[in-house]
């Protein structure tokens, strides 16, 4: 457990340290005139979320990027309102976005990596597929696989990004949002009904622990998703299990798959 922590802080930081490299490596070859001094302080934010701090206040944020408060406050700020960064009230902390940002660093995240045999484990004993998905912005990605011995989806895979109204593992990341955060969300999507609907769809999941879908994404697929939080309490992504709508009852769903996918989100709680 500890090897697999300091795998997840290492990532951060070579996400870090690539950025910095390319950020003076760029400057070099760029006439000052040229130089974007406000991205520059952006890329300094981020960086300071070194890998022995997972978690920053705005006075230490300041303090390591050498700006002032204002302007790192507007900073977290920005990067908070693009959900590259979380807020408590107190400590701001990088959310799984970063991850987002490299295409091929998803497939070797260790976010992926610690995933990947729980999934394994419960495709193997639903003999369904399960997957796991983050919230990135109106949508989710999903960043590890485990297609079950039967048919689903084909269009289902490592890097597909679904539009988060209208799939379980987005309903289950919205649930643990407030209204007025959920609200946000459903106004910058593309919404085939009323967004009412969505949102209480949302807030059953928020009282359940637990979402489903019926064939709102696609014909036939049903599916059922947990949020997974961290030992720090912090959303770090869903887990979800999806079937044919001919061979289980949405009825069926949750006393059949709940159990595999809540002992999935119990283990994975205790190793991130």
């Amino acid at each position: 457990m500890r090897y697999a922590r300091t795998k997840q802080r290492a990532n951060y930081s070579l996400a870090c340290n690539a950025v910095k490299k390319l950020r003076y490596k760029c400057a070099m070859r760029t006439k000052k005139r040229d130089f974007v001094n406000g991205l520059a302080a952006g890329l300094r934010v981020l960086e300071a979320f070194r890998e022995d701090s997972g978690r920053l206040t705005l006075a230490e944020t300041a303090r390591r990027t050498g700006t002032t408060r204002a302007a790192a406050r507007r900073y977290l700020l920005t990067l908070v309102e693009l959900q590259y960064a979380a807020y408590d009230g107190k400590y701001f902390s990088l959310t799984p976005k970063v991850l987002a940002l490299s295409r091929t660093h998803l497939q070797d995240a260790s976010l992926a990596s610690l995933v990947q045999p729980v999934l394994d484990a419960i495709s193997e004993r639903t003999n369904e597929s399960a997957s796991a998905a983050i919230l990135d912005g109106t949508e989710v990605g999903f960043i590890a696989r485990a297609r079950g011995r039967r048919f689903v989806s084909v269009a289902m895979s490592v890097g597909t990004r679904l539009p988060a109204h209208c799939c379980a593992t987005g309903h289950a990341l919205l649930s643990l949002k407030e209204d007025r955060e959920v609200e946000k969300v459903l106004r910058r999507s593309r919404l085939p009904g009323s967004p009412e609907r969505v949102l209480q769809e949302i807030r059953k999941a928020r009282a359940n622990g637990y979402a489903l879908n019926d064939e709102a994404f696609e014909v036939g697929l049903r599916s059922i998703a947990v949020p997974v939080r961290n030992k720090r309490g912090d959303v770090v992504m869903a887990i979800g299990i999806g079937t044919h709508s001919g061979r289980m009852q949405l009825v069926q769903m949750a006393p059949k798959l709940l159990p595999e996918l809540q002992q999935g989100q119990r283990i994975l709680a205790s190793i991130l």
